[in-house]
């Protein structure tokens, strides 16, 4: 999985911002299935591979009120 993000703040005044971040999210996934079938005369088993992957956007991942002292 790779989660790059980014973030900005904002100041309010001296002491007080608002931050947000946004977040990639990229992940990839492989495996492998076996699957068995019993019948009358026997059994079968069957198996499969699966490859998959997924990129989704948070454009508002985290939102913060930061207070410095």
């Amino acid at each position: 999985m790779l989660r790059p993000s980014a973030g900005v703040a904002f100041q309010i005044n001296k002491k007080i911002y608002v931050a947000t971040e946004t977040a990639i999210i990229a992940s990839f996934h492989r495996g492998k299935n076996r699957t068995t079938h019993s019948y009358y005369s026997g059994y079968e088993e069957r198996g499969y591979k699966f490859t998959g992957g997924n990129i989704s956007y948070k454009p508002l991942s985290n939102i913060s009120l930061l207070l410095q002292f």
